[in-house]
């Protein structure tokens, strides 16, 4: 799954992952990719990656991924791979680690 609020981005992204011919979903927020990874996840099935933008409005990257990770945790589902992207160059970002 790829997560941004921008959809430049997400086509983009999923212009990479159309010649695996792999299923691809997108989220334009932190809330909407939750609500997914949520619905899949009731229903046995896992996402193998998550690329999730840092910066949006209403849920960012770090807090979509606290919420996947208390329900996983919750839940015993095992860790999903969740990757953060963020167009903007921040040292502070280096920090990241520490809340995923």
């Amino acid at each position: 799954m790829a997560v941004d609020d921008s959809s430049f981005a997400l086509d983009a992204l999923k212009s990479l992952v159309t010649p695996y011919k792999k299923q691809f979903e997108c989220a334009k927020d932190g809330f909407e990719a939750f609500n997914k990874f949520q619905h899949l996840s009731k229903q046995g099935q896992l996402y193998h990656l998550i690329l999730i933008d840092l910066m949006m409005p209403n849920c960012d990257g770090i807090q979509a991924t606290q919420l996947i990770r208390k329900f996983e945790s919750d839940n015993g589902c095992p860790s999903t791979f969740i990757c953060g992207l963020s167009a903007v160059e921040n040292p502070g970002m280096l920090i990241l680690k520490e809340y995923i």
